[in-house]
């Protein structure tokens, strides 16, 4: 019988020796000094040889954790103790007439398989194949919802294991918090599981059953600005004292009409300030196609005066951490809440209740709608009308956008006439086919 002082002072030969224990079980002492566990065993009178793994090259520490110890055996490590287990493990399948080198390798293929089946690895699968539909924008609110809510619960779980109840226990989770963002993670779970339905993983979709679990307070959309009052908020911005591309940033969302991911996520690369045309490529569009915004004399103005400080710079609006990343979108909302603060009226007038408050004036100057509709990229379900709108609206668009900017500087001066013709003379000629 071995002992460990024996294989540890067991000295490299020219040629390979054993150092035999009991029933099959011996070391195989190599030149190189290696120690290599070996079971010898017959199966239908043949004899086999079972490679179990090696002894350790330096002695185990007493405290050694259970997470560290399950890794060395995980690589073949085994301590004279641990191979005798290995080894009556082994005798048992030997004596049902199954080799242990392959039952090591179906288990290995097993918990390969199984990993491969983890739901954090189906999600990901799942991102990976459908991302190229998405905003960059998109797919990071899905990843962060998922690292933050889902995976410390179901991401190692095998996903034909989880059960509408741990689906059910996640949700409550989130809906303690954030019942919309409960709903949200609702669907993006169950565009999951139909993935993997599709790919033969699972049967049954468990977040089928707890539809209409999340009952919503009913919408209420981004109010309007009172037209009386556009003015003063206008000047609170004006006035705003702080990072510069975070003042243009919210200026811009005025003259532009664009939504806040579609701004701050903007490139010197999109503009052509001679042209006076932003072109916002469609990955980042809402729709998923690309918008053409003609720029108001007002907005080439000021993107002149930021080119300076981020024009060698990928990002119009960058960061004050780092000219690398895009401005924040808490950058825009804190603005906007001071100012709405300040002026007790807009408290809570939000960035996206510009586009809201351009149409209501918009609608009431009877601008046409098609214009109104295309000057705020939403999507004409018509395909003959939108290939239509597409080539014949973008110099009414840039008529009703420098309108729109002269406007606002109107409102400033304390002026209520309102009128979306533009007051001078617009700028500078836009060839349609670049919309």
């Amino acid at each position: 019988m071995l002992t460990d002082l024996t294989i540890r002072n067991a000295r490299s030969a020219e040629k390979p020796y054993k150092l035999t224990d009991a029933h099959g079980l011996y070391i195989e002492v190599r030149p190189t000094g290696s120690k290599l566990w070996r079971i010898r065993y017959r199966i239908d009178g043949k004899e086999n040889l079972f490679a179990l793994g090696e002894y350790p090259a330096k002695p185990i520490s007493a405290d050694e954790s259970e997470a560290d110890r399950a890794a060395r055996l995980e690589q073949g490590i085994f301590t004279l103790l641990e191979a005798r287990e290995a080894r009556l493990k082994a005798r048992a399948l030997i004596k049902q007439g199954a080799h242990p080198a392959r039952e090591r390798k179906f288990a290995n293929l097993r918990r390969r398989l199984e990993n491969t089946q983890s739901f954090e690895a189906v999600a990901k699968n799942w991102m990976e194949e459908h991302g190229k539909e998405w905003s960059a924008n998109y797919r990071y609110n899905i990843e962060q919802s998922f690292k933050k809510n889902v995976y410390p619960y179901l991401g190692t779980m095998n996903i034909g294991a989880i059960k509408p109840v741990h689906v059910l226990d996640v949700i409550d989770r989130i809906k303690g918090r954030s019942p919309t963002g409960a709903k949200v993670a609702r669907m993006w779970l169950g565009g999951v599981f139909r993935f993997a339905i599709l790919r033969l993983l699972i049967e049954d979709d468990p977040t089928y059953p707890l539809k209409g679990l999340i009952k919503l307070a009913k919408v209420k959309h981004h109010r309007p600005l009172d037209a009386r009052h556009i003015g003063d908020f206008l000047k609170v911005i004006d006035r705003f004292d702080g990072w510069l591309p975070t003042r243009f940033a919210c200026q811009l969302l005025w003259l532009t009409l664009v939504r806040k991911n579609e701004l701050l996520n903007a490139e010197w690369a999109e503009f052509d300030l001679e042209q006076a045309l932003w072109r916002i490529p469609g990955p980042r569009m809402k729709m998923r196609e690309d918008h053409g915004v003609p720029l108001s004399r007002q907005a080439v103005a000021i993107l002149r005066e930021l080119q300076p400080m981020t024009g060698t710079h990928p990002f119009v609006f960058t960061s004050h951490m780092s000219h690398r990343q895009a401005l924040g979108r808490v950058a825009i909302h804190n603005v906007f809440l001071r100012t709405g603060k300040a002026l007790q009226f807009a408290e809570r007038f939000t960035a996206h209740g510009i586009r809201s408050t351009f149409s209501t004036i918009a609608n009431d100057a009877g601008v046409r709608p098609d214009v109104i509709e295309r000057c705020l990229a939403h999507q004409e379900r018509n395909a003959t009308r939108r290939a239509y709108n597409r080539a014949t609206l973008l110099v009414e668009r840039k008529e009703v956008m420098q309108g729109w900017a002269d406007l606002l500087d109107d409102f400033r001066q304390g002026k209520t006439e309102i009128s979306l013709v533009p007051r001078q003379v617009a700028c500078a000629e836009v060839r349609p086919s670049l919309d």
